[in-house]
Parts: structure tokens; C-alpha cells; sequence
């Protein structure tokens, strides 16, 4: 952290100063602010990155079943979105670090469809079989052709996949523009040793 984001915030810092230095010369003024936005944005990427990799607090107090309870009641707060959920308790199902990682797929889904989806109602299933958690996130917006346009699988989607393979499960997406989207993920719940 201290060494990629000290540098980005120096190299934003001398482009800022360089920028000043500009006065009318709008080309070079035009020049150090595209090298501050990419330099920003690589900085909020990894913050991103690193943010998402910490325990979040309310996972420790409320558990896992509440904290995705509490993430899908604020989606819906704030947006007109419309969200239902059905989640069984899931608590100390997985590992502290699976754990984490379900959760953040669970928030980068809701995530995704607050900025994307332009949807009217949206729903998040969570239910234990008995060897596997069956997570499904669905919306009723524009969707996309997910098979033909990879350049909308950005970097949320991309986090979702890698996570889903972390913690060995198994994800599908079924979108179509004009009819929503479906994100189905599975994963194993381990046995727990006696």
C-alpha cells in the first residue's frame, strides 16, 4: 500500500505542479491532467484491491447471513430499485477467508446492478444445500449479450470470477440485452472435522 499508492499520490502531486506551470499552453495543461486521471484511477484500483481483501468489521459482529441482509436493505434504500431476498442463515458455514470472499462477490453484484442494470426490481436468494451454498443475484434491467460483448465484463465482473474460483466454486451468468441478468454461483461448503 504505502509503496504503489505513496507513489501514484507523489506522481499526481507533480503533475498537478507541472500542470500549474503550464499557464496557456492548454496542450500541456490538457497533457498533465490525462496523466493525473490515469494515475488516480490505477491509485483507486488498487485501493480497491486492497480494500477488498480486508475482513470487513460487520462480518466479525453481525456474522455473514446479517451482513449481506444489511448490504442488500441499503442497495435498496438508496436507488429505486425494488430488492427481495431469501437467505438462509449461513453463518460459520466457511472459512473466515471464503467468508470474505462470498461476501464480496454478494456486494459486487449488488454493486453491478446499482450502476449498470437501470433496473426496476432485483433479488438476492441465498440457500444451504447439504455440501453447497446456492447464491443467486438477479435483476429485471437491459442486461447484455454476455457472450458477445466481453468488453462489459469489466473489472467487477473479473473480481466475482477470480473469487468464485478461490473458493472453488462455480458461477454462470445469464444475461440478454433487453431481459436482465442472472448471477448464479455455487460453492462447496466444507465438512467440518469433529
Amino acid at each position: 500500500l504505502h509503496d504503489s499508492l505513496g507513489q501514484n499520490i507523489i506522481i499526481i502531486k507533480n503533475r498537478t505542479l507541472l500542470g500549474k506551470k503550464a499557464g496557456s499552453d492548454k496542450e500541456m495543461l490538457s497533457e498533465q491532467l490525462d496523466e493525473i486521471e490515469k494515475t488516480a484511477t490505477a491509485s483507486l484500483v488498487d485501493m480497491r484491491k486492497i480494500s477488498h481483501n480486508l475482513r470487513p468489521f460487520n462480518l466479525e459482529r453481525f456474522g455473514l447471513t446479517e451482513t449481506i441482509a444489511h448490504s442488500v436493505k441499503d442497495a435498496d434504500a438508496s436507488s429505486g430499485i425494488g430488492f427481495r431476498t431469501e437467505l438462509d442463515t449461513i453463518d460459520n458455514l466457511l472459512p473466515p477467508a471464503h467468508e470474505i470472499h462470498f461476501f464480496r462477490i454478494v456486494q459486487e453484484a449488488l454493486n453491478n446492478i446499482l450502476k449498470h442494470s437501470e433496473a426496476t426490481s432485483a433479488s438476492v436468494s441465498i440457500t444451504r444445500e447439504s455440501a453447497s451454498l446456492h447464491l443467486s443475484v438477479s435483476d429485471n434491467g437491459r442486461g447484455f449479450d454476455a457472450a458477445k460483448d466481453t468488453r462489459r465484463r469489466g473489472i467487477g465482473l473479473k473480481d466475482i470470477e477470480q473469487r468464485v474460483s478461490l473458493i472453488g466454486g462455480y458461477l454462470t451468468l445469464d444475461s440478454r440485452t433487453g431481459s436482465g441478468t442472472v448471477l448464479t454461483v455455487i460453492v462447496p461448503v466444507p465438512e467440518k472435522s469433529s
